[in-house]
């Protein structure tokens, strides 16, 4: 596994992000570096790292940006947050490296003016991402992260819209969860 690790020195944070990592085989042929620094719009993201000279090739690396403090607080660390909701929320960016895997780096400029400009496009990538995090076995963290995040005060309620809006609600997870033991 290609891990490198930027601003990161937390224990914690380290280990639920290679303990999640470990499960998402496919991606690792890939350098994933995960650097923790401030977040204005999230608390996580992932994006490819495509250099100019290879836009149009299929090499490319990925980043998990890590905040240190949760969406809308400078007071909550994202080291504070329970493990399995940790882990919930890595295999859901995860679940988004997997997604960006069947597109072109070219693919990914119209990717992201999608996700900026549509709301359908948006909703059905971040419900594509949670689909992955199920596959790979992280159906019960992605439920845990999600009552977290829309129960917690330490979230605004913007936010939490925002969760419900977008995001697979847990009923849905549940469902998925469900069917993929059956």
């Amino acid at each position: 596994m290609k891990i490198e690790y930027i601003n990161l020195n937390n224990k914690k944070i380290k280990n639920c992000f290679s303990s999640v990592y470990e499960q998402f085989n496919a991606l690792h042929h890939h350098q994933m570096i995960v650097e923790q620094k401030r977040v204005g719009s999230s608390t996580m993201q992932a994006q490819p790292k495509i250099a100019l000279s290879e836009i149009f090739s299929s090499s490319r690396n990925y980043k998990i940006t890590v905040g240190i403090y949760i969406k809308d607080s400078n007071k909550a660390h994202v080291h504070d947050l329970p493990e399995e909701v940790l882990k919930g929320w890595f295999a859901h960016e995860l679940g988004h490296v997997v997604d960006y895997e069947s597109y072109t780096n070219f693919g990914m400029i119209s990717y992201g003016i999608k996700y900026l400009t549509s709301k359908s496009f948006k909703k059905e990538v971040e419900h594509k991402a949670d689909e992955y995090a199920i596959n790979h076995g992280f159906g019960h963290e992605i439920i845990e992260a999600k009552k977290y995040i829309l129960t917690s005060p330490l979230f605004s309620e913007d936010y939490q819209n925002i969760i419900r809006t977008f995001y697979m609600p847990v009923k849905l997870v549940e469902e998925k969860l469900r069917s993929t033991k059956s």
